[in-house]
């Protein structure tokens, strides 16, 4: 068994034998002609001799000498019929052996969307036709034939190949594009044409069930799509080749001549004329029609070509090949003129079609209208075929949907990997993408457990991880978790890592606490940084009360940030804002003793002062009581020291990780408020742009609404190589300044399969690029790709991502299957272990441990309850009549309000208020 690799076809016996014939003929034939003739003219010349002196020959001589010249005549015509004949056959021979030398094809890829308009399909036929090559390029080369090769694979797939003379390759694709514009075709070799086994299966060549009505029409096209009839009963090993190939009108004439002196009951003789036919009023109404529909079928679009239709089996399934013969009568057959299957013993498909000379009654004649019933390609789905995802020939078929292209082989070959280029003949080549072009904003969405995350991490485990220079925001864990597993298998595989540029943050943790003080001036921030990113901050986290916050945030946070006496967090607000507060009449105090600038917001802070402790601050005052009662918001916000040293992560290229899981709504929002501030500042204030700092941000819906990102991070911050990547499953909730800044500046922007909604978003953002029905019915880990080559066009296309894979403790994959309990167990033990050996070292590292942490806080609190009143406050109260010993009244009242378990001392044990109460009782 072979697959004739080199070959053209399955028929080498009958090749040899036509060339055997052919050169037999030929070389038996010329030299016995030859010497007949010479013989001939020898004796012809003889009798003319001067030898001869009797001049009066006999009549019966000259009738011997007549007969003679006659017999040599016919001879000489023998042998010249058999030296025709031989040629004949040489020619032929040369003209297979030609055709199997000079022969191509293309493999055509259908639409999803693909429709069959029958103005469209009759001009592709039309061309077919006139590619003809004329006579005299018949002689050297042969007839044109043409081959659609419908192939069904071992894996149940339907493919299209179309075989084409060489010279014709220029033209013939064309002629497809041309019929359905957004199909693709591609090059072929010849040695990977997929064939039959030549002994294997059952099968044969469809000829006319009735030779005599071989000139009977066929069906006509009537525009609508009938192939699929024919696909549908294809099974793994099926093979179908039609081939065609254009003739001469004549031939059409002469085919349907013969067919209608046999309804006429003529007789032909030798020269061709009629010696007995018919009356036609001896005609009964049938045949008469019959008549009429000969006539009809040479009038109209009846450009004729020779048509030879095998099909084959590999597995002996006969019910398949009688199911095929049945179908292919349903699309062409009509009532006088169907097809039968003449079986034989060896595949007749050949990759290089040309029929042999002794094979005429397997060739048909048939019109353009009547090839058009095979030679098209099935439509797709209509609309509501794909609103009740009806199963369809297409799901058999490998297809193209919108937005699906192949990749030039010169693009994306550089840069970071993102997945494979998912196309139905390429799929598995690897797409990178440029860091240049990273820079812009990228956007990633899809559904839970569609692909988003995955796609990430297989940009950091394939290059990010050893590269570093990325940040990753995770409000649910999993993915800081599983990199955490991919630094672990660099140490396995022996790299060593620089552990100084890699950090892991857990925001939630209740063993280490990262400290974030809003109030802290960090390198490259003015006081009017700080005190405009708190109030940003503050508004984004609660957006409610931001009259509020402008009113009283700003200059209360100046006042705290000049406090010589003391660095304070957002821990001293509180005590700032309330009625009677030690600690603002003590800032005031050393602001009217300072420069013109403190002096003007001692005077801002004078006209505020009887709202303090009233409705007015009271938002805020809940708001800030709202993060002061969460344990890990008090840690994180209340320490006094940043543990976010974001300019150097930034500037350095480290990674850093964030798990956010366990932070609530608004804590997320004030959290990555803050962090999204620091990054942009740091873009802005780093010297080395050249190097792309990747920063992640999964559920960004949650946080999309932080105008720092359309502000700023997205137009500024990627010329400084800060690449902002935001995934989403809802980008439908960004708001619309977001989402218009993502239209007009996002890089890149790729989709997995999403909700309806999303999905008509997407479609939306990518400018048609992708069909919403698309998107919408994507596979898990495939995603549509909509960024820019590396010549700045938008191209779109399809990858396949990889699975999450999460590395265990031996540098092996985890198990991913269909076995959940498995999945999780695995899992979990490697997210452990990874922390434990990874993440709780660094955490260590960078961060304070909670008791660490309440053990600062309190002292910071016992410190700030313990301020004495300025001198001379008292001289205010008394002025003030009873007012003074009424506010220190409330002022005692509120002591009970302390939180409790908090080991801080009660307000009456410590000094400074006891010497107050003692000297309210004097009075």
């Amino acid at each position: 068994m072979s697959w004739f690799e080199t070959s053209s076809g399955n028929n080498k016996n009958n090749d040899k034998e036509l060339e055997t014939l052919g050169k037999l003929t030929m070389a038996i034939g010329t030299p016995i002609a030859a010497l007949m003739g010479l013989k001939w003219l020898g004796e012809q010349v003889g009798l003319g001799s001067g030898s001869n002196t009797n001049v009066g020959t006999s009549f019966n001589a000259w009738a011997d000498t007549i007969l003679q010249t006659a017999a040599y005549t016919a001879g000489g015509g023998a042998v010249a019929a058999t030296a025709a004949v031989g040629g004949y056959a040489y020619a032929q021979h040369y003209h297979r052996q030609y055709a199997q030398r000079h022969f191509r094809y293309i493999r055509i890829l259908p639409h999803a969307d693909t429709r069959n308009e029958e103005e469209e399909i009759f001009k592709m036929i039309d061309g077919f036709y006139h590619a003809r090559r004329p006579k005299k390029e018949q002689w050297k080369r042969g007839r044109v034939w043409y081959q659609l090769l419908i192939v069904c694979n071992q894996e149940d797939e339907i493919h299209f190949y179309l075989g084409f003379p060489e010279d014709r390759e220029e033209y013939i694709p064309g002629l497809i594009r041309g019929a359905y514009s957004d199909c693709e075709t591609l090059e072929v070799p010849m040695n990977e044409v997929p064939l039959p086994f030549l002994n294997k299966g059952m099968g044969g060549t469809l000829v006319p069930s009735k030779p005599e009505y071989a000139g009977y029409p066929f069906q006509s096209f009537d525009g609508k799509e009938k192939i699929t009839s024919l696909l549908s009963v294809l099974v793994p090993g099926t093979y179908v080749a039609i081939n065609f190939s254009p003739i001469p009108f004549k031939t059409l004439d002469k085919t349907v001549g013969k067919t209608r002196d046999h309804l006429l009951g003529v007789k032909r003789n030798l020269w061709g004329q009629e010696v007995k036919a018919k009356q036609k009023g001896e005609l009964d109404d049938k045949r008469q029609e019959k008549l009429d529909n000969l006539k009809n079928r040479l009038r109209g679009n009846a450009l004729p070509f020779d048509v030879q239709i095998h099909i084959w089996q590999e597995d002996n399934r006969n019910d398949v090949i009688h199911s095929l013969v049945n179908q292919l009568n349903v699309v062409v057959g009509k009532q006088d003129q169907l097809l039968r299957l003449k079986e034989k013993g060896e595949s007749p498909i050949e990759r290089s079609p040309y029929p042999y000379p002794w094979g005429k009654g397997e060739v048909m004649t048939w019109t353009a209208v009547e090839v058009a019933n095979l030679i098209h390609l099935p439509s797709g789905r209509t609309k509501e075929q794909k609103k009740r995802k009806q199963p369809h020939i297409m799901d058999r078929i490998p297809h193209l949907i919108a937005g699906q292209v192949r990749v030039t082989d010169d693009e994306f070959t550089e840069g970071i990997p993102i997945g494979y280029l998912l196309h139905p003949v390429n799929e598995k080549r690897l797409i990178r993408l440029l860091e240049k072009k990273l820079q812009k904003m990228g956007l990633v969405v899809g559904q839970i457990g569609s692909g988003k995350t995955a796609l990430i991490l297989k940009m950091i485990r394939a290059y990010l991880v050893r590269r570093l220079g990325f940040t990753f925001v995770d409000p649910k864990a999993e993915a800081v978790w599983t990199i955490l597993t991919y630094l672990r298998e660099r140490q396995i595989a022996g790299d060593e890592l620089e552990e100084d540029r890699l950090h892991y943050f857990d925001l939630a943790s209740e063993e280490f606490s990262v400290g974030m003080n809003l109030l802290q001036p960090l390198p490259g921030q003015s006081e009017r940084d700080v005190v405009n990113n708190t109030i940003e901050i503050l508004k984004n986290a609660y957006p409610n009360d931001s009259g509020w916050l402008k009113k009283f945030a700003r200059p209360s946070i100046k006042a705290l940030m000049r406090d010589k006496t003391e660095i304070h967090s957002v821990l001293a607000l509180p005590e700032f804002l309330k009625e009677e507060s030690p600690l603002r009449d003590r800032i005031k105090q050393q602001l009217e003793q300072g420069a013109t600038s403190d002096r003007e917001l001692k005077r801002e802070l004078d006209e505020l002062e009887d709202k303090f402790g009233g409705t007015q601050v009271e938002p805020i005052l809940n708001r800030l009581k709202e993060l002061i009662d969460n344990p890990i918001t008090k840690r994180m916000f209340g320490q006094k020291q940043t543990s976010l040293n974001v300019l150097e992560w930034v500037e350095n290229g480290h990674m850093v990780l964030f798990n956010t899981q366990g932070l609530t709504r608004e804590e997320t929002r004030l959290v990555m408020g803050y962090i999204a501030v620091l990054y942009h500042q740091a873009a802005q204030n780093r010297k080395n742009t050249s190097s792309n700092h990747y920063l992640f941000i999964d559920e960004a819906h949650e946080v999309g609404s932080i105008p720092i990102f359309h502000e700023q991070i997205i137009p500024k911050d990627r010329s400084k190589g800060l690449s902002l990547f935001m995934l989403t499953q809802f980008p439908e909730q960004f708001p619309e300044k977001l989402k218009t800044t993502i239209e007009e500046l996002a890089g890149t922007i790729i989709s997995f399969t999403s909700g309806e909604a999303t999905a008509r978003e997407i479609e939306r953002l990518t400018n048609g690029s992708f069909a919403a029905s698309d998107i919408h019915g994507l596979k898990e880990l495939r995603g549509a790709v909509y960024t820019q080559n590396s010549k700045g066009e938008k191209v779109n296309f399809f990858i396949e991502a990889d699975p999450p894979y999460v590395i265990d403790r031996d540098g092996e994959l985890t198990y991913y299957g269909d076995d959940e309990e498995r999945i999780n167990r695995e899992r979990n033990n490697a997210w452990r272990e990874a922390q434990e050996e990874l993440g709780n070292v660094w955490m260590t590292r960078d961060c304070m441990t909670a008791a660490e942490v309440d053990a600062e806080m309190n002292a910071y609190l016992e410190k700030l309850w313990a301020i004495e009143m300025p001198r001379g406050t008292g001289d205010d109260q008394k002025s003030k009549g009873g007012k003074g010993k009424e506010k220190g009244k409330k002022g005692k009242e509120r002591k009970s309000s302390q939180p409790q378990g908090t080991g801080l001392k009660p307000v009456q044990d410590i000094p400074a208020f006891r010497s107050n109460d003692k000297e309210e009782e004097r009075e």
